[in-house]
């Protein structure tokens, strides 16, 4: 439950955007009024970036956000939003095992593709699919992405200048069609211990916090950062991450991890 562990992490005097729960629509522009523009808004008990909406700049915005939110779950929660890089730091065993910075799902402008060729080239990859195992998911010129590229200037068939990147997710997690990159060797000392107390703090052996910061590289103390969300169930993922699983299960598994058989 977001608001509790939020709310957890406070008190252990770990930085997370303050939130609120709202009961219905107008619940949750008042909270957005209060907080100040621009927000987030997702279900307070569920992960895997389901139906959150950040980045949300007007009344109109919150009420459809709240609506969407509201097909998956009763208890929807208003945050306020933090600019900054979204990296997920995994901890392990009380030290960090992992980090990576997540891409929002976008494309990069060639100079002479529009942005729905760039998608179709993007989807190309055969790591990108749809189904829950695919390492990478495939983008969508849905609703969402067609009002952030209005935001950018754009549409479908416009064609952005090379170097270009264009934003089609307010999300930037995996699931969503996020990149993971390895940033690992960049993660500063501070920001290290920063994820490993708040895993101990909600008393988890394996978790996946979710940092929103500047620059991974630069100290929180320094910088500024803000928790979005701790995962008590992270997916390592396949990109970067896929020698974390050796890694936990040795630490798991005595000796060989043979099993004795007798028959």
């Amino acid at each position: 439950h977001k608001a509790w562990a939020a709310s957890l992490l406070d008190q252990a005097g770990l930085p997370v955007p303050p939130p609120e729960l709202a009961g219905d629509a107008e619940g949750a522009v008042r909270a957005a009024q209060r907080l100040g523009y621009p927000v987030v808004v997702k279900p307070a008990d569920l992960d895997g970036g389901v139906a959150v909406a950040a980045g949300l700049e007007s009344d109109e915005e919150v009420r459809e956000a709240f609506a969407s939110a509201g097909k998956h779950s009763r208890q929807i929660l208003v945050e306020k939003f933090v600019p900054g890089r979204d990296y997920r730091v995994q901890v392990f065993d009380g030290e960090v095992i992992g980090a990576v910075e997540r891409i929002p799902g976008g494309v990069t402008g060639d100079g002479h593709s529009s942005v729905a060729q760039l998608v179709q080239l993007c989807n190309a990859d055969p790591r990108r699919g749809t189904g829950s195992h695919a390492p990478l998911k495939k983008l969508v010129l849905d609703d969402e992405a067609m009002r952030l590229l209005q935001r950018q200037g754009l549409d479908a068939d416009a064609v952005p200048a090379g170097g270009r990147f264009v934003r089609l997710r307010r999300a930037a997690n995996v699931a969503s069609g996020g990149m993971p990159v390895a940033a690992y060797d960049r993660l500063h000392p501070d920001n290290a211990r920063l994820a490993v107390r708040a895993a101990q703090a909600l008393g988890l052996d394996l978790a996946g916090i979710d940092l929103l910061i500047p620059d991974i590289a630069v100290s929180w103390l320094k910088s500024g950062a803000a928790i979005c969300e701790v995962n008590g169930q992270p997916t390592l993922g396949q990109i970067v991450s896929g020698h974390l699983y050796l890694q936990i299960l040795r630490k798991l598994v005595p000796g060989s991890g043979r099993v004795p058989t007798i028959v």
